[in-house]
């Protein structure tokens, strides 16, 4: 008899800790998420020849390979240049930028050289006739 109790009271204890596991409330279990954190945009490179600088409007030009594109210079980084009234239209640069609300805001400018132009393919030379470089017949002697 003592026995019966024993099993009956560890199978009750082991049934109040099972059902308390299964009633605990399923939200709680999921792990902690930081919420996301908005990181500045990467800087994208361009460039091209300046068509023209606007001191005034903080503004400089530049024809690219596909259009012509125009950024915001207020708060440049210059390279080789000290500050815009030394820019001319001609120049070559390569600009630093972030397109933020669809407004290009430059933040280094740095001077460039011409780019070189893609070289005309030579024509190869026309086939050269080959010398004949066979043994001559050895003469009898």
């Amino acid at each position: 008899m003592k026995r019966a109790l024993f099993i009956a009271a560890v199978l009750l204890t082991g049934l109040t800790f099972v059902a308390t596991t299964f009633a605990q409330d399923k939200t709680a279990a999921k792990p902690y998420k930081p919420a996301k954190i908005d990181r500045p945009a990467k800087a994208k490179k361009g460039g091209g020849e300046v068509v023209r600088v606007d001191v005034a409007e903080n503004i400089i030009v530049v024809q690219g390979k596909k259009c012509e594109e125009t950024f915001d210079i207020k708060n440049v980084k210059w390279k080789v240049y000290k500050s815009a009234e030394e820019v001319k239209a001609g120049d070559f640069v390569v600009i630093a930028f972030i397109d933020m609300d669809g407004k290009k805001i430059a933040k280094k400018i740095i001077k460039s050289k011409k780019p070189v132009e893609k070289r005309a393919v030579l024509k190869k030379d026309e086939a050269k006739p080959v010398p004949d470089k066979s043994a001559a017949p050895v003469p009898a002697k």
